[in-house]
């Protein structure tokens, strides 16, 4: 039995992605990475049944896809680091002087989140 969990480390916004093989045989596992901009590697930890964490070599991600192999009885840890994707352009609008007044929209994107903003002044 393969039990995938996952979750997003807040301090680099890196994949965590823990793997546990319960089987007594190897199993290949494929995971596909969705709504996250990965690299081409992942580090991987393993803990195996002999109670040892070993780092092994990173794995390669194939477009947004992890293949691997995870060994018998072992718990594989896999961190994905994210990539920064470049930041959209900010974009100036609707300039407008009426009655000794100056006032734009600025429109663009604030970490996650669309912003727009009426500056008068």
């Amino acid at each position: 039995m393969f039990l995938p969990f996952a979750a997003l480390r807040q301090s680099d916004g890196a994949l965590t992605l823990m793997a546990i093989n319960k089987l007594t045989a190897s199993t290949a596992i494929s995971v596909g990475l969705t709504n996250f901009s990965n690299g081409t590697t992942a580090n991987v930890w393993q803990l195996t049944n002999a109670s040892r964490i070993t780092h092994l070599p990173d794995a390669s991600l194939t477009g947004a896809v992890l293949m691997d192999t995870l060994l018998a009885q072992s718990v594989t840890l896999f961190i994905i680091p994210a990539v920064a994707l470049p930041a959209p352009p900010i974009r100036l609008s609707g300039a407008n002087v009426a009655s000794g007044q100056l006032s734009f929209q600025l429109t663009g994107n604030i970490g996650d989140a669309p912003a727009s903003k009426v500056v008068r002044t």
